[in-house]
């Protein structure tokens, strides 16, 4: 799939600077004005549909709990990550 990103000029491929194993991945600037395009219009309707019928206190309860429901997430991935490293044990 890098591959393909890179033919199309999506991603750029460089070196890692101290790890020689390493490669880092960017979107290239052309990559990064197509997603914006492609972005903008829902960004100015969530702006303009969503966010101006609420007042601040309210956004700030919607970003917490956006905020802590990413959090909760996360631990539910990394309890399953974790549970995949551990095999199960066999009952008695």
């Amino acid at each position: 799939m890098l591959d393909r990103l890179e033919r199309t000029g999506f991603i750029m491929r460089s070196a890692h600077p101290t790890d020689r194993r390493k490669t880092i991945v960017c979107a290239t600037s052309e990559a990064a004005q197509q997603a914006h395009g492609l972005l903008a219009p829902l960004l100015e309707d969530a702006t303009q549909q969503l966010l101006s019928g609420h007042a601040a206190e309210q956004l700030r309860l919607i970003t917490d709990f956006l905020n802590r429901s990413g959090e909760l997430q996360q631990r539910h991935v990394e309890r399953l990550r974790a549970m995949r490293a551990t095999p199960p044990t066999s009952p008695g």
